[in-house]
């Protein structure tokens, strides 16, 4: 279970991401999310526990400088896991900007035109083959 004073801090980060006004963006690692303040951040990232193999969420407090002054997390079993599960799910679905993708992939599909590019677009990593994946 989370500290009171984070408690009402994550309280207020989810009301405002479900307002749809909070900038989440991607961190440089891939399935990490970052909101920047005025002179400090904070991260949201999930993993699992290598010792108990439980899944959690991680939060990464930094300065101004992007100096780690605090983290803290809450695991699956804990009472605040689910509410911050749903946090973490709704930043990486802004930082993504998954919506609009939703949205433009469901315009193509209506338009009743053929569907598939018979090429990636420049610029585009083409997705790996099946023959290609790693197992």
């Amino acid at each position: 279970m989370i500290s009171s004073d984070y408690k009402q801090l994550m309280d207020l980060l989810i009301q405002r991401t479900k307002e749809g006004k909070v900038n989440w963006q991607q961190s440089v690692a891939e399935a990490e999310f970052i909101v920047y303040f005025k002179e400090r951040s904070l991260t949201i990232f999930t993993g699992v526990d290598q010792q108990s193999n439980e899944d959690f969420v991680a939060f990464v407090l930094r300065d101004k400088n992007g100096k780690e002054i605090d983290r803290f997390w809450v695991d699956q079993g804990d009472l605040d896991y689910q509410e911050m599960q749903a946090l973490y799910l709704s930043a990486r679905r802004t930082a993504l900007d998954i919506d609009k993708t939703i949205r433009a992939l469901t315009e193509e599909l209506k338009s009743g035109k053929k569907i598939g590019l018979e090429t990636p677009p420049e610029g585009s990593k083409p997705s790996p083959k099946i023959d290609d994946l790693p197992f």
